[in-house]
């Protein structure tokens, strides 16, 4: 018994539209849920030390609030994550203008990216674990971006607990690409905090930022700073009070993925590297959670600006992708997707719980 993956019908939305989810199970009692709007990870649900079956992420229970929400619960973002500064990049002479949609820049693919579309969605029957493949087709042009671009995203879910994400893409101009899925996770499953979570990010280095989150192209040492999470056991909550004031109000930064041989997770069969991004641990509920990743960069962000019904702190995002504004930083790992490239991008999210005390 390998799993199993169940369809349903998460919700209808007002024009009349169904909203399907997969609910796919593993076979031990662990469970990952996705809708079609937006290729969204709805719940994950797993077993704490004591026996308690909990969903990890911050999610809705109807269509409306999801499209209504602006904090990207859980969605699939693009074409492209995090910021573009002022919206404005060069492409081979061409001067492209985005959406300005957080003040005067682009975020998140702009004011209806992937998070806000229907994706198809099939599940995976040739695959021996349970497993549920979206795919969309981004008409060039839209939100001004070039290029006929063809995506999918795949979830599945092992008997190892591991959750994988697969993004992949193909585009017939050249374009900027960069995907990510922006899970909010809370460990604890009931919490209204995650500030007493600890964290460690295999990173020795992160992209500085001016006062609107825009690189300056400076990429600094962690060293001797709040932004230093190599340790095991640093608490969310200890270094997070001198950025509250500052304009993040938290942490909200993409650090630099060690990509060294001695920080390889996995190689799979056709050479893919996986390198250690980051582990989670919650103390009150013992859960782990382990993420490896073919990205460069992670956006760590601690929910600052999370809005009712959450409380702010109450989830943190691992966004796995380059690093933000990379079309204007030429020394940054290019996001420039080619005519003839497929992009791919693998995250697996690793669940684990301590024995009980």
């Amino acid at each position: 018994n390998m799993g199993s993956c169940r369809q349903f019908v998460f919700d209808c939305t007002q024009d009349g539209v169904d909203i399907t989810g997969f609910e796919l199970c593993n076979q031990n009692g662990y469970s990952a849920v996705v809708i079609d709007y937006g290729a969204t990870l709805i719940a994950v649900n797993t077993i704490s030390k004591n026996g308690l079956i909990q969903n990890l992420t911050l999610g809705f229970t109807n269509i409306m609030d999801y499209m209504k929400h602006t904090s990207y619960l859980g969605c699939t973002v693009g074409r492209v994550a995090n910021r573009i500064a002022e919206g404005r990049f060069t492409l081979d002479g061409t001067a492209i203008q985005l959406e300005r949609n957080m003040g005067k820049h682009h975020l998140h693919g702009g004011l209806k990216g992937f998070d806000k579309v229907m994706w198809h969605a099939e599940i995976q029957r040739d695959l021996p674990i349970p497993s549920v493949r979206f795919w969309y087709r981004s008409e060039d042009g839209e939100g001004q971006y070039p290029g006929n671009v063809g995506v999918e995203v795949i979830y599945s879910l092992d008997n190892d607990n591991v959750l994988t994400m697969e993004h992949r893409a193909t585009t017939d101009k050249i374009t900027p690409l960069n995907l990510c899925n922006h899970a909010y996770w809370n460990l604890s499953g009931t919490s209204s905090s995650v500030l007493d979570h600890e964290v460690q990010l295999m990173a020795d280095s992160y992209t500085a930022t001016d006062e609107d989150s825009i690189p300056t192209g400076e990429i600094r040492d962690v060293e001797g700073s709040v932004m230093d999470f190599r340790a095991t056991g640093v608490r969310i909550g200890d270094g997070i009070s001198s950025l509250k004031e500052g304009p993040t109000r938290g942490y909200d930064h993409n650090w630099v993925v060690r990509q060294q041989p001695d920080n390889i997770s996995a190689r799979l069969a056709d050479g893919t590297v996986l390198y250690r991004v980051a582990m989670v641990r919650d103390p009150a509920s013992g859960r782990v959670m382990e993420v490896d990743s073919t990205q460069p960069g992670v956006q760590f962000y601690t929910g600052n600006w999370l809005e009712a019904p959450f409380c702010v702190h109450q989830g943190f995002c691992l966004e796995t992708q380059h690093f933000p504004d990379s079309v204007n930083h030429p020394h940054f790992p290019s996001t420039l997707l080619h005519p003839g490239q497929l992009y791919r991008h693998i995250t697996r999210h690793r669940f684990t719980s301590e024995a009980p005390q």
